[in-house]
């Protein structure tokens, strides 16, 4: 993918130093909490992987 991407950007595309820092910021306060969409991402793919584990289990799967 990285052979299709612009080494260059024109600055209209692209975000301030100040936005940025603002959310790199706030991704590291909501890890902290627990909050975002990362967050839920990674409980829903354990929640996941444990119903799988679970069902693959009563129905004699190996995986």
């Amino acid at each position: 993918m990285g052979d299709i991407l612009d080494l260059i950007v024109d600055a209209k595309y692209t975000i301030s130093d100040k936005l940025w820092e603002g959310h790199q910021r706030r991704k590291r306060e909501n890890k902290l909490k627990e909050k975002g969409l990362v967050t839920v991402f990674l409980i829903l793919n354990q929640n996941i992987q444990i119903l799988f584990q679970h069902a693959t289990t009563k129905m004699g799967v190996k995986y």
